[in-house]
C-alpha cells in the first residue's frame, strides 16, 4: 500500500519477494506453517497467519496485476473456509460463524478460541471477513460474502453492546451493508500507469483499484472491461456501477465521494 501512495516500485519489489518467499517456503498442500528456521517450515499457521496474507494479496493485486497472486488468493480462501471456519454448528445455533484462530487439525487445546475485538493488530475474524468480502467482490463467490457475513453476525451482539473494541469487525460490517467501491481502469500506455498514480495518492481506504493492461493474465470476468484507444475508469459498487468515465479528474473526484449513485 506504501508502494502505491508513495510511487515507490522498490517498496512493491521487496512486497513481492516477501510475498514470493512465503509460497515456496511455508505453503504447502493448502496449509501454512507458523515458522521457517534453518531450512524447515514448522508448525500450523493460524488464522492470523491466513488472513492477513489474504489481505496482503489483495492488496499485490491492487499494485500490479498478477495472475499467480489472484491463484494464491483463492488457495488461502478455501483453506480459511475448509480448514478454520465454524461451520458445524446449525443456522439457528448463535455460536454458528466466525473463525477459530486454529486449525481444526492443530493439536486439541482446553479451549478453541474466536477472536473478535482487535488488539495491537486488527483480530483475525475482522481481516479474514474483510478479505473474503472483498475477494467475493472480484470473483463473485457467494461463499466468500455468505463467511464473512456469518462471522458478523456472530459478533454482532458484542459489536452492538461495546463497539469500541471491534473497528475492524465494523468495517466488515459497513462492506455487507454498502460493498466496497470497486475500480478498474483499462486504456493504453504510458497515460494507463499515469492515470493508476494519480489515483493511488488520493484513493481511500474502502476503494479497490486495479490497473489492468490488455495483457493482463487471469482477469476475473468482474473485472473485464472493454479496454480502448483511450484510458477509461470503470467504477462499481455491488451491482451499481458508473458511466464509464473518460477523465482523469472526474476519476479523482469520485474518491471524495462516499457511495456510488
Amino acid at each position: 500500500r506504501a508502494a502505491r501512495r508513495f510511487d515507490r516500485p522498490d517498496w512493491l519489489r521487496i512486497a513481492r519477494d516477501a510475498r514470493d518467499a512465503l509460497e515456496r517456503l511455508v505453503w504447502r498442500d493448502g496449509h501454512l506453517a507458523a515458522t521457517y528456521q534453518q531450512g524447515q517450515a514448522r508448525h500450523n499457521g493460524y488464522l492470523d497467519d491466513y488472513a492477513f496474507l489474504l489481505d496482503a494479496l489483495l492488496e499485490l493485486a491492487q499494485a500490479g496485476w498478477r495472475g499467480e497472486d489472484l491463484q494464491f488468493a483463492q488457495a488461502l480462501a478455501q483453506a480459511l473456509l475448509t480448514r478454520f471456519e465454524d461451520a458445524e454448528a446449525g443456522p439457528e445455533d448463535s455460536g454458528a460463524g466466525g473463525f477459530f484462530f486454529t486449525s481444526h487439525d492443530h493439536e486439541q487445546l482446553i479451549h478453541r478460541t474466536k477472536p473478535g475485538y482487535d488488539n495491537a493488530t486488527p483480530s483475525g475474524n475482522g481481516v479474514a471477513a474483510l478479505a473474503l468480502g472483498r475477494l467475493a467482490l472480484l470473483l463473485d463467490e457467494p461463499r466468500y460474502q455468505q463467511a464473512a457475513e456469518r462471522t458478523v453476525r456472530l459478533f454482532l451482539p458484542q459489536m452492538a453492546a461495546q463497539p469500541t473494541p471491534f473497528p475492524s469487525l465494523l468495517t466488515v460490517l459497513r462492506e455487507c451493508l454498502s460493498p466496497a467501491r470497486v475500480v478498474v481502469l483499462r486504456g493504453p500506455e504510458p497515460e494507463l500507469s499515469a492515470w493508476k498514480r494519480a489515483a493511488d495518492k488520493v484513493a481511500d481506504a474502502g476503494s479497490l483499484l486495479f490497473k489492468l493492461t490488455s495483457d493482463a493474465p487471469d482477469i476475473p470476468t468482474n473485472l473485464r472491461k472493454p479496454s480502448k484507444n483511450t484510458v477509461n475508469a470503470y467504477v462499481c459498487a455491488g451491482v451499481n456501477c458508473l458511466p464509464e468515465i473518460g477523465q482523469m479528474s472526474d476519476l479523482l473526484t469520485i474518491f471524495s465521494k462516499t457511495d456510488v449513485q
